[in-house]
């Protein structure tokens, strides 16, 4: 867990002072709310989705077992839930492009969270690297749909000015 607070420290601090910079105090505000919100994002996309299977439920892999195995739609509504909850919170709050990569790292580190205490019980195998990879998946993921998503937000709002 050390390793998403060292990484939030090197790379989400300057990505949240560029997204910051030249705002007037109403938008400074939005850009803390906009990462509280990319953060559940990813959190809550993973434990919806993938805390879960059809021999546990949520309280028994919370109270007893580590991750279960999900089953395969499970993954994909996992990754459009990420997809939709993610574009949400740029096409609701970015006034510019700096946000893409601020709340897609910040959705892909709220989901990162997640599967680590998922993945906490038990003997250490190779979960690590599937931290790792899923961080870096979700992260460039998200980018390349939020992309979209802000160039919609962005085009909207200059036609209604």
């Amino acid at each position: 867990m050390m390793i998403w607070g060292v990484l939030a420290v090197i790379i989400g601090i300057p990505l949240i002072i560029v997204a910051w910079k030249n705002r007037n105090s109403a938008t400074k505000s939005r850009v803390f709310l906009g990462v509280l919100l990319a953060v559940l994002a990813g959190f809550v996309s993973f434990t919806v989705w993938l805390s879960w299977n059809s021999r546990a439920g949520i309280a028994d892999v919370i109270l007893r077992y580590g991750m279960p195995y999900p089953a395969i739609w499970q993954v994909v509504a996992c990754g459009l839930t990420v997809i939709i909850l993610s574009g949400l919170v740029i096409y609701k709050l970015a006034d510019s492009w700096a946000w893409v990569p601020m709340v897609s790292f910040f959705t892909a580190m709220g989901l990162a969270i997640a599967y680590t205490a998922g993945v906490s019980y038990g003997p250490p195998s190779q979960e690590g690297i599937g931290v790792m990879l899923s961080f870096i998946g979700v992260g460039m993921l998200t980018t390349l749909t939020n992309l979209v998503f802000v160039a919609i937000a962005l085009k909207k709002r200059s036609s209604l000015k």
